[in-house]
């Protein structure tokens, strides 16, 4: 059930204001006030007169889309929100930041537990290595020491033989 809003006449023009504009202003001044910010505080987060602030509000003047991000960025809540009917909505942005920081840490955790599995395989496939190699080189000395090569005398009494 959507409710039917009334946009004000601008008086110099004759123009009504649209419905979005309407409905944009009021739930900047909604939210504004419940973050309790007065009209100058938002204002000068903005860079525009507190005046100003009071046409956004009443529908009176359009917000250009920079302007919605910046008050949305100052009240902490999606610009999406200032300009959806459903309240329903509200999501602030240092919500969304949390989750996705949670998310992350998440994230990293993972990555960090197979990191450290993946550390522990390579440390016994290098242990296993470490233990072939030593195979390897006794190995090498007993078939040197069986067939009598490798030795720098020819003399089987000194290589002991």
């Amino acid at each position: 059930m959507t409710q039917e809003i009334s946009a004000p006449k601008n008086k110099k023009t004759k123009v009504r204001a649209s419905v979005f504009d309407v409905r944009l202003g009021r739930r900047l001044r909604e939210v504004r006030a419940l973050r309790q910010v007065t009209q100058e505080q938002l204002a000068e987060a903005v860079g525009v007169t507190s005046q100003q602030i009071q046409k956004y509000e009443s529908g009176r003047n359009r917000m250009a889309a920079e302007r919605v991000m910046q008050c949305a960025r100052y009240l902490d809540v999606s610009p999406y929100y200032l300009m959806v009917d459903d309240p329903q909505k509200v999501v602030p942005i240092s919500a969304q930041f949390i989750t996705l920081q949670a998310l992350a840490v998440e994230l990293v955790d993972e990555a960090a537990g197979e990191l450290e599995q993946l550390a522990r395989q390579l440390t016994e496939t290098a242990r296993k290595v470490d233990v072939a190699r030593m195979e390897a080189e006794n190995a090498e000395r007993a078939l040197r020491a069986y067939f009598g090569y490798g030795h720098k005398s020819s003399d089987p009494a000194k290589r002991g033989l």
